[in-house]
């Protein structure tokens, strides 16, 4: 009797990890949402020189176009987190990615540099929602043994911008405009609004519970939401919002890069990123989250130092460096998250990633204005990205303290 129930409960889990058609396409309808808002995002980065020079703009003026994109973001995912838990979650996903998909249009028609900077407000606005709400239906609707996986799952998507949002854009720019990869994004971004209508399912079972905003804020001043919250935030000025907006820009000045060199950083960075998230997200489900984000927040720390501090000479070795930097920071984000994810119950957890994305989008935009200014280009050169590394390593190691305060 002993033998065939163990059997039985064995064959059930089994059953539970296995993956159904459904869970794979619904999965992959919120991992092509997250690509077109990834690569909405990044286009910028790899066309820096473009901006700079068609709209005659330098580092700090680059860096509000980073920035304000991040910043309207947070603050509309803050207020979202008064009512993103009152409402069904694929309508709600479905009205900001329609808002978002309005973007392109607006960047489209941009003439200069302060319309430009409306628009990537207006997109900021929606996209922010949008990868909140992505990541709730996540926490709503997988189990918590399969969570790592589905997170690195959807997550994956960003890397695949990388690998293939980036080079395409800067492959589109030598033959059109600064303006042309986002021409090609609109009708993807049409066509998967579109799906999500048809495919997604209606989830509503934290409609149950009461989602005032008096309860909003007697969770957020709890010890319990605040620590995930300054964590998370620690977690994204670490490197991503700091080094990476400036390193196309950095290795086309320092290091005389070509645009097809750069697509050749992205692309690798990418596909190293997208090996690695499926395994950081396998990996957090076996060995423990927090056990495995520490050891890729430690690792994350040598590409950082090699990059800024230590100059490279050698671009082969430039580009395999920022392959490992992607590959760390996509991982220590993947298993951060997964961390986060299962603290919190549905009828709070749209509220929390909610917050917690406007935390991590406010808390990114401060380190990309910082380094904005840090940084200044003078004959040809980029100066002070070694002051951004060095601030990125003590961002990072401050993350790896809190992580054990939240795990208490």
């Amino acid at each position: 009797m002993s033998a065939g129930l163990t059997t039985s409960i064995s064959q059930d889990t089994m059953a539970q990890e296995r993956w159904t058609s459904r869970e794979v396409m619904f999965l992959s309808i919120l991992a092509v949402m997250q690509f077109t808002f990834i690569v909405d995002y990044i286009l910028m980065m790899p066309l820096g020189s473009h901006l700079m020079a068609s709209l005659s703009i330098g580092p700090q003026e680059f860096s509000y176009l980073i920035s304000t994109y991040t910043i309207s973001a947070a603050i509309s995912g803050l207020l979202a987190s008064f009512f993103i838990d009152r409402f069904e979650r694929k309508r709600s996903i479905l009205i900001c990615y329609l808002g978002f998909s309005l973007g392109p249009i607006i960047t489209i028609t941009a003439e200069n540099y302060n319309t430009l900077l409306l628009a990537r407000v207006f997109s900021g606005a929606f996209g922010g929602v949008l990868t909140s709400i992505i990541m709730t239906i996540i926490g709503d609707a997988v189990s918590r043994s399969k969570i790592g996986r589905a997170t690195s799952f959807v997550l994956s998507a960003n890397a695949v911008a990388s690998i293939v949002g980036v080079p395409l854009a800067i492959f589109l720019v030598s033959y059109g405009s600064w303006k042309t990869p986002f021409m090609v994004l609109l009708p993807l971004e049409l066509l998967m609004l579109l799906v999500g209508l048809m495919v997604l399912p209606k989830l509503s079972k934290h409609l149950e519970f009461n989602s005032s905003s008096k309860r909003v804020w007697s969770t957020v001043i709890n010890a319990k939401f605040i620590w995930p919250l300054v964590f998370m935030s620690l977690l994204t000025f670490a490197g991503g919002f700091t080094i990476l907006p400036f390193l196309p820009t950095f290795v086309t000045f320092n290091y005389n890069f070509i645009q097809q060199e750069i697509s050749y950083l992205f692309f690798l960075g990418g596909l190293s990123s997208f090996i690695t998230a499926p395994m950081a997200g396998l990996m957090s489900d076996k060995f423990g989250r927090q056990n495995v984000f520490l050891w890729l927040n430690f690792l994350s720390i040598i590409p950082i130092i090699l990059l800024t501090i230590f100059p490279l000479e050698n671009k082969v070795l430039v580009i395999v460096v920022s392959a490992m930097f992607f590959m760390f920071s996509t991982g220590r984000h993947v298993s951060g998250m997964a961390l986060i994810n299962e603290r919190f119950n549905e009828n709070i957890r749209g509220r929390f990633i909610s917050l917690n994305s406007s935390f991590q989008l406010f808390t990114g935009s401060l380190g990309t204005i910082c380094a904005g200014y840090l940084i200044y280009h003078e004959e040809g050169m980029l100066y002070n990205f070694d002051l951004i590394g060095i601030i990125a390593i003590c961002a990072t190691i401050v993350c790896i303290f809190t992580a054990f305060i939240i795990d208490e």
